[in-house]
């Protein structure tokens, strides 16, 4: 049996996104006729999207959200 490896996200543009997402749902299909073939669980074998992205892209996409929902705290935004 080989092992079927999650893509990794190392950028934050566009075209990396797009190529990787693809390579996502082409590992997801893998993942799952493997486990139909062989009975294992779906859950035991996936990886997590947040798992398979570089923790400088995380801290990226961490300050972009940041960015777009700053002063929205207690006080702030729709209540």
């Amino acid at each position: 049996m080989t092992f079927i490896q999650a893509p990794r996200l190392k950028a934050w543009d566009q075209a990396t996104l797009i190529k990787w997402f693809r390579e996502w749902q082409q590992y997801i299909t893998k993942i799952e006729h493997r486990c139909s073939m062989t009975g294992e669980l779906y859950g035991n074998k996936v990886a997590t999207v947040k798992g398979c992205i570089d923790p400088e892209v995380l801290t990226i996409m961490a300050g972009e959200a940041g960015g777009r929902y700053h002063g929205l705290g207690a006080h702030g935004g729709n209540q």
